[in-house]
């Protein structure tokens, strides 16, 4: 059953992605998402986020609906955004030392941190991010 529902979701995401042309956050808790990332041996991206912060906003608006940066990271990371002042996101914002927004994580599969930037990154930046992110999840 596991397996056919991670086969559902690469489906999905995929024709999702070609679709909307924007990132894909997936939508399961983070030891779902950890457990997940680890089965398809894929690196995790994280938009740790406030609600009131400006840049976070923008980079929702203008960076994650890129249609470049979309493709790139649909088809290279498991993608999760988490509200670092609620919910779950209270106490990974604590475990990742979050002291400021955005504050953007990728982690191997195994869920250790490769590669941390903090501040509104450009659609260019942060593609040049995620490819050192890639290589150090080698």
């Amino acid at each position: 059953m596991y397996r056919f529902l991670i086969v559902c979701f690469l489906i999905c995401n995929s024709s999702w992605s070609q679709s909307n042309q924007e990132i894909f956050f997936y939508s399961a808790d983070f030891e779902r998402t950890l457990a997940f990332a680890e089965e398809v041996n894929r690196p995790i991206f994280i938009d740790l986020y406030a609600i009131w912060c400006g840049p976070c906003r923008k980079m929702s608006k203008e960076v994650f609906t890129d249609p470049e940066i979309a493709e790139f990271f649909n088809a290279n990371f498991i993608n999760k955004k988490i509200n670092a002042e609620k919910g779950e996101g209270i106490e990974l914002a604590k475990k990742f030392k979050v002291k400021s927004f955005p504050n953007l994580i990728f982690l191997n599969s195994k869920g250790e941190v490769i590669l941390r930037a903090k501040g509104y990154q450009s659609a260019k930046q942060l593609k040049r991010l995620a490819i050192k992110a890639l290589k150090k999840a080698q």
